[in-house]
């Protein structure tokens, strides 16, 4: 009863939206729309869209604000564009970002983010529309997204300043927000998850002006209920506006967006015991749909962003952008305690599972950051060399505030293998927000691309300076303290033997803004802003690409500043150096008429290197797998439907120095899309069956001794209507 009513509700709706959308549209003076591309033509300036090899992996990459968009032949180093039928289709519900990013085999999930090449990649790290820092959380909800764009390796030149701490040094994780299309669009999703969770979303577009040169893409989303989890919950809200210009010299693009999350209850994170011990192993996964946290612990976070990209055209060879971003975080109540804590075994070998979950506290806080870039665009000829250069300077400011914590019980025993009860504790909450965090970065960048021998040879040089100002914060005083700067270049060169395939190198060096040592793991440090350092790194690859398929093949080496705690002292610090090397092959494309493929596997090694600790000394660093990937396959069983698959591989992965292994892991992702007509009313029917075997399997951390459990069986209805 309570889907018919939420059904009849949203389809009411949608017809109204329809009604209330429905406009003349003037399409005398633009390009129709190809069946592959979303391309339209607005007084000679052409927007075009990317095509999806097999649906999934597409033929150009976005390399930030600098470059735009690139062709991927183009591009000397490992490219990756999800498109969105990627994102909605094989990306679990309630982990959508995360799951659709692991598409590229560069990228396995882990226990708190994602490992791009085995770097710990957060969602502060991400950008929109090429604007860093405006990721909030990577529990966000995609439904905004057109697309998601990965460049593989250090590539800061191109993108731009950040002022997220940590590390950038695998790639960069680009997410574009959905635009208005020539045809006019209101859609309307109704989803079924699991136990009991809904969602119901509606997508409206239109294009206005004598030339639709005026667009506005409305999404909005509403989900609620318990999913696969037992008593767990991922609600969520939100509403994304996107309106743009484009004009002969003009193209302007602005994204608004607010997004209400309330999570309770989940999968936490802990680490085997007794590494010493003689006894010491890996336990037996749990269920994944056993709730290991308190039901009532929770986050609950409001996201508010609003980015702005603007490129005008001065002449025929010069042009000019702008880019600006604003993101508010903020955490009203968050309700939970430390995880970092061992599971606990019998010394006869057996385990009982039992853990502990410590310092139940509550706390409030809020995160702004602050960005702003401008630059130009000289394009020349000269004696059959083409030539554009791009200069741009930018400028990042990243602000956190916090109450007072208040501590609520000292710990709570639970057991992995069960679902866990606890009493609901009496609690306030300290709104009273003190600033702790304040820190500032400033860039100039300069990029220059050649292209010579008719485009075979193209030959791509940038150089970055970077200025990071940390500020020091006591009683929500911020006072400057030392600012530390440099200078970094990057090369990249590529040659086409013949139009379908092409090699290519290059390398970079990236400036790494200082580390924040994490929270809740019970350093002794903890919220020290740790000093920056430099990344280099060095690629090679291949890349070939014909009307039905494209292939990937890169081999990389990466020397990143490592970062560990001393088990002795608990203190979170720089120990030595992480070296990273391996390859990555990918593949999209179509068999036949009847088969599209996707995927690749990864081979990626992280081995400690200048350490002082002889344990650690050229030894892989702990978490990380040598071999991850994935292989989905679309099969077109007729006009109207389609059986899809996705087979997701981590290799085994040792922890505490090579002491303990933890086992590979498999999971396979079955289900269907039938398109059909309700009313003359198109509507995409879909089933996805997500870990269709039920698997239960350990995820590592991208450095460390922590696991997590895997997501158990989850089900999936859906039904997709074009009003």
């Amino acid at each position: 009863m309570l889907f018919k009513k939420r059904f009849l509700l949203k389809a009411v709706l949608g017809t109204i939206l329809a009604g209330a959308f429905t406009t003349s549209n003037v399409l005398a003076n633009s390009v129709e729309a190809s069946d592959k591309l979303d391309a339209y033509d607005f007084e000679g300036f052409i927007i075009e869209g990317t095509a999806y090899y097999g649906g999934m992996m597409g033929n150009t990459g976005y390399m930030g604000n600098m470059l735009n968009n690139k062709n991927i032949m183009d591009i000397p180093m490992e490219t990756t564009s999800i498109g969105q039928e990627g994102i909605k289709t094989f990306a679990m519900p309630g982990n959508e970002l995360y799951d659709a990013l692991t598409i590229s085999p560069a990228i396995r999930q882990s226990t708190s983010s994602v490992g791009l090449r085995g770097t710990y990649t957060t969602a502060d790290s991400m950008s929109i529309n090429g604007v860093s820092g405006m990721v909030g959380d990577t529990d966000m909800a995609t439904n905004f997204l057109e697309r998601v764009d990965i460049l593989s390796g250090p590539n800061m030149v191109f993108s731009g300043s950040t002022s997220n701490t940590g590390t950038k040094s695998g790639g960069s994780i680009i997410l574009q927000s959905k635009k208005a299309k020539l045809t006019p669009q209101n859609d309307l999703d109704i989803k079924y998850t699991s136990k009991g969770r809904f969602t119901e979303a509606i997508d409206v577009g239109r294009r206005f002006g004598d030339n639709n040169e005026w667009g506005i893409r409305i999404n909005a989303m509403h989900r609620d209920g318990e999913g696969a989890i037992n008593d767990a919950e991922n609600n969520v809200k939100n509403v994304y506006i996107n309106l743009d210009y484009v004009a002969s010299k003009t193209n302007t693009n602005l994204l608004l967006g607010y997004e209400d999350r309330h999570k309770f209850g989940g999968s936490s994170y802990w680490r085997p015991q007794g590494s010493n011990s003689s006894t010491a192993f890996v336990p037996k996964a749990p269920d994944g749909s056993y709730n290991q946290l308190p039901h009532w612990a929770q986050k609950h976070t409001k996201n508010t962003i609003v980015v702005v990209n603007h490129n005008q055209k001065l002449n025929d060879n010069f042009s000019a952008f702008f880019n600006a971003g604003y993101r508010k975080t903020e955490v009203p109540l968050e309700l939970g305690g430390s995880t970092n804590n061992p599971l606990i075994f019998n010394q006869n070998g057996s385990f009982s599972g039992d853990f502990k979950y410590t310092n139940i506290r509550t706390k409030a806080t809020k995160t702004e950051k602050y960005y702003v870039g401008a630059g130009v665009r000289l394009n020349n000829e000269f004696k059959n060399i083409k030539n554009e250069l791009v200069v741009g300077v930018d400028r990042s400011h990243h602000k956190d505030w916090s109450g007072k914590e208040t501590k609520l019980i000292n710990e709570l025993i639970g057991n992995i293998y069960q679902n866990n009860y606890w009493d609901v504790p009496s609690y306030t909450v300290d709104r009273n927000m003190v600033l702790k965090n304040k820190r500032y970065v400033n860039s100039i960048s300069a990029v220059d691309t050649m292209r010579l021998l008719d485009d075979k040879l193209i030959i791509m040089a940038g150089v970055h300076y970077h200025e990071y100002q940390p500020y020091g914060v006591s009683n929500g005083n911020a006072k400057k303290t030392d600012s530390f700067s440099q200078i970094c270049p990057a090369f990249g060169v590529s040659y086409k033997i013949n139009p379908n395939f092409m090699v290519y190198a290059n390398h970079a060096e990236d400036f790494q803004t200082g580390k924040v040592v994490p929270s809740g793991k019970d350093y002794i440090n903890e919220g020290e802003l740790l000093d920056p350092d430099i990344t280099k790194s060095n690629e090679i690859g291949f890349k070939y690409m014909d009307k039905k398929f494209l292939h990937t093949l890169s081999f990389f080496y990466m020397d990143d500043p490592s970062y560990a705690e001393n088990e002795a002292t608990k203190y979170y610090g720089k120990e030595g150096n992480d070296i990273y090397k391996g390859g990555v092959y990918s593949v999209a494309g179509s068999i036949d008429d009847n088969w599209d493929i996707f995927g690749g596997i990864g081979y990626a090694r992280r081995i400690w290197d200048k350490n002082t600790d002889p344990i650690k000394q050229g030894r892989d660093t702990d978490g990380i797998p040598k071999w991850n990937g994935s292989l989905g396959a679309i099969y077109h069983a007729g006009d109207n439907l389609d059986i899809l698959g996705r087979l997701t591989y981590i290799g085994k992965a040792d922890i505490y120095y090579g002491k303990l292994t933890v086992p590979s892991s498999t999971r396979v992702d079955l289900g269907l899309n039938y398109k059909t007509n309700w009313k003359d009313t198109p509507v995409t029917l879909t089933a996805m069956c997500y870990n269709i075997f039920d698997n239960n399997y350990w995820l590592t951390a991208n450095q460390g001794n922590h696991l997590k459990a895997s997501d158990p069986r989850t089900f999936m209805l859906s039904a997709h209507f074009e009003i």
